[in-house]
């Protein structure tokens, strides 16, 4: 049951971080988006572009301030499942580390004896439950 919830609390937090990264590269996009739009809408008044081309930059700049809000709300839920979890009323939920900073499980080598899994005092520990 522990473990259940650890790794339910886990798997939460890890979601919620990705949603940062996320709604972090939406707000630079649209921030970009904003700035190609004020450019192909200066070059439509200087005759370079096209009204098609000023439209396209619209719609880029609508979908991706349109983006913003649902990952918002979906930040909030996974905020509030995540208090939840822990048995706490909703709000937001500290940081760490970024999702692309987090730490990793060391790499096995290839080719390593079993016989070194057996000497691990948490493997063995496992075993005898």
């Amino acid at each position: 049951m522990v473990s259940t919830l650890v790794a339910n609390v886990a798997g939460a937090y890890f979601r919620l971080r990705a949603l940062d990264l996320e709604i972090d590269i939406t707000q630079r996009s649209l921030v970009s988006r904003q700035e190609s739009l004020r450019l192909t809408s200066s070059s439509l008044i200087t005759g370079r572009r096209r009204m098609v081309d000023v439209r396209q930059a619209e719609q880029l700049v609508y979908v991706a301030s349109a983006t913003i809000p649902d990952l918002q709300r979906q930040i909030e839920q996974e905020e509030n499942y995540l208090r939840f979890l822990l048995g706490q009323n909703p709000g937001p939920i500290a940081r760490g580390h970024s999702l692309t900073e987090q730490a990793r499980p060391p790499v096995v080598p290839a080719g390593l004896p079993s016989q070194l899994l057996e000497r691990r005092p948490d493997i063995h520990q496992a075993e005898q439950h």
